[in-house]
């Protein structure tokens, strides 16, 4: 009787661990390894203190002995409501990877995490009445000031519409953070803010930025350009600083230019640096929205002075002018691009160049038309075959449709819209002067109007023929 006991106990358990697997139940599928666990910090892992804050006791935070991957710190130690983190308080952690922070924490020190090298994500509860997280990094409850990023965190980084400050040490120390880019809300940037940042390669600073502060660009291995705004009124000692030789001398990276426009606070900055001229770029003021990667540029030097300036770009739907370009096109791009003053639409008083920075890599400049909207219909505008970018000219608002080719099968047809025109014999001109620099081989191959090696003042002659619907 035992035996039987003992092959029905075997089936009984052979069942069930097939029913385990062919009908899993909810609590299964959300259950968590241990290794994942997020673990309520001990207060034996801390050293803390009760402090009196006007007649209120509370606990302060000044130091995390755990080894723990994953923590919750706790709303309250002994009774007293956990109100504050000091500084670097989890900065010696090696493990700690993602940390939520309690309802009950009013402040957090800049440097609180400042070594914990493999932190990737904060968290807080939405009860907090001080703080916020988004996408893992800390910020004040408004989201207007960006507060810490964690080290751990990789790739590129956009700093979100809402952020007027970056504060001291936000990104200090993300050494796999290869792109950051920010709006021109951003008014300023905090001591020691991306100090260390030793993969950062590509930074945009907000056009209207006016505080850099103290080291905060220093040890930026890998950014080898940077662009100074006009609107800069305050850089801090040492904010560009690449390093300090054994003999004490201040050496930096830059070594593809430090860019500044003429007159402005950075320029006068740079001077008590005493750097190579060769490191030195003077370059035109200009507006950049970052989302469409659209410029503007104050090349007749119209831009207010000292207020906050943007660009609103909006992107159209392509299907709006379909009908209204008379030729062939393989990609499409229509924006409506306002000029912002202090947030308030504004009519530039002269032309300034805009340029369009965003479309794909492989785009020709010199394939590529830009029009204009007007009365309902697309007007072109005027173009060069020499012209090194896309752009076109702007005052005020407008709607630009931008179209490229990369068709280039019909003879002198040399920017591949599918027509011979008084522009593809202007083109062939220019190649015949060495005046264009970005010209295709398959545009050459087009230009050949005659077959005969070598791009000639007859191929331009017969393109013109075209053109003139002589031929």
């Amino acid at each position: 009787m035992l035996f039987n006991k003992k092959i029905l106990c075997f089936f009984l358990a052979l069942i069930l661990t097939i029913g385990c697997f062919l009908f899993p139940s909810n609590k299964q599928e959300l259950s968590v390894s241990a290794a994942d666990e997020v673990v309520k910090v001990s207060p034996d892992d801390l050293y803390y203190d009760i402090i009196n804050d006007n007649g209120r006791e509370s606990i302060a935070i000044f130091y995390y002995y755990g080894k723990d991957k994953k923590i919750s710190i706790p709303d309250k130690i002994d009774g007293y409501p956990v109100t504050y983190l000091e500084y670097s308080s989890f900065g010696d952690s090696q493990t700690l990877e993602y940390v939520e922070l309690p309802a009950s924490v009013e402040y957090i020190s800049p440097g609180i995490f400042d070594s914990s090298l493999k932190l990737k994500e904060i968290a807080i509860s939405s009860s907090n009445k001080y703080y916020t997280c988004s996408d893992g990094v800390l910020y004040n409850k408004d989201m207007t000031a960006l507060l810490i990023c964690p080290a751990g965190r990789s790739g590129s980084f956009t700093v979100p519409k809402s952020v007027v400050s970056i504060s001291e040490l936000a990104f200090y120390r993300c050494y796999n953070l290869t792109s950051v880019k920010m709006y021109n809300n951003v008014l300023s940037i905090g001591d020691n803010a991306f100090e260390s940042c030793w993969n950062l390669s590509t930074l945009k600073l907000s056009d209207n930025l006016q505080v850099l502060g103290y080291r905060a660009l220093a040890h930026c291995n890998s950014l080898k350009s940077i662009h100074l705004p006009y609107s800069l009124k305050n850089i801090g000692k040492q904010a560009l600083l690449g390093g300090i030789d054994s003999a004490d001398n201040m050496f930096y990276y830059y070594i593809n230019g430090i860019y500044y426009v003429k007159g402005s606070y950075a320029e006068t900055y740079l001077k008590t640096l005493h750097l190579p001229p060769k490191y030195l770029k003077a370059e035109t003021r200009c507006v950049t929205d970052i989302d469409s990667n659209i410029t503007l540029y104050d090349s007749a030097g119209v831009f207010p002075k000292n207020d906050k300036i943007d660009l609103l770009v909006s992107i159209k739907p392509n299907s709006s002018y379909t009908a209204l370009l008379p030729v062939r096109y393989n990609t499409m791009n229509a924006y409506q691009i306002t000029f912002l003053q202090n947030g308030v639409a504004k009519t530039l008083s002269k032309e300034c160049v805009v340029r369009f920075h965003g479309l794909a890599s492989n785009t020709i400049p010199t394939a590529t038309k830009v029009y204009v909207s007007r009365a309902g219909a697309l007007v072109e505008k005027t173009r060069a075959p020499q012209a090194a970018f896309v752009g076109t000219t702007f005052t005020g608002t407008d709607t630009f449709v931008v179209i490229t080719n990369n068709n280039f099968t019909l003879k002198g047809d040399i920017d591949g819209d599918g027509t011979r025109s008084v522009y593809d014999a202007r083109f062939a001109l220019c190649i015949v002067a060495n005046l264009v620099s970005n010209v295709t081989q398959a545009q050459l191959n087009t230009a050949n109007v005659d077959g005969v090696a070598g791009i000639k003042t007859t191929d331009a002659t017969e393109i013109l023929r075209y053109a003139a619907g002589i031929k």
